[in-house]
């Protein structure tokens, strides 16, 4: 058990593959968890997705032609960069203790966010697709 009221805890915010979603990691992200880690698992809007629900609630099924690779990277590390942004003002986080991480095509758009957003401390690959 890990205690968090008064806690300042680090932070993952961690990117899927292509094709992947949020729940793919689910195994890998609950153990770093229950280690005392917070873990937002991004589901991205580039077309990326297995499948995610857009901010207005409509559903955006899978669709790789959606975004260039360019602009799908791009896309998929600034939604990095804005959750950085944002969970340290709703979350128990250390500023300091903040990492960006992927599975497979998740690796490069993490390696990018850090690229773009200083607030990242590190970076955590699983299965890095670093030729994509």
């Amino acid at each position: 058990d890990v205690p968090v009221a008064g806690s300042s805890l680090p932070l993952l915010v961690y990117s899927h593959g292509y094709g992947g979603n949020m729940d793919m990691a689910a195994y890998f992200l609950r153990a770093v968890a229950a280690r005392g880690t917070v873990v937002a698992a991004l589901e991205h809007t580039d077309g990326t997705a297995s499948s995610t629900l857009l901010a207005d609630g409509t559903r955006l099924d899978f669709a790789p032609g959606l975004l260039s690779g360019a602009a799908s990277l791009g896309r998929r590390a600034d939604e990095i960069v804005e959750a950085v942004g944002h969970l340290p003002s709703v979350l128990p986080v250390d500023g300091a203790r903040i990492f960006a991480g992927g599975h497979s095509y998740g690796a490069p758009s993490a390696i990018l966010a850090a690229r773009r957003c200083a607030s990242v401390a590190g970076l955590i690959m699983h299965d890095p697709a670093l030729a994509m």
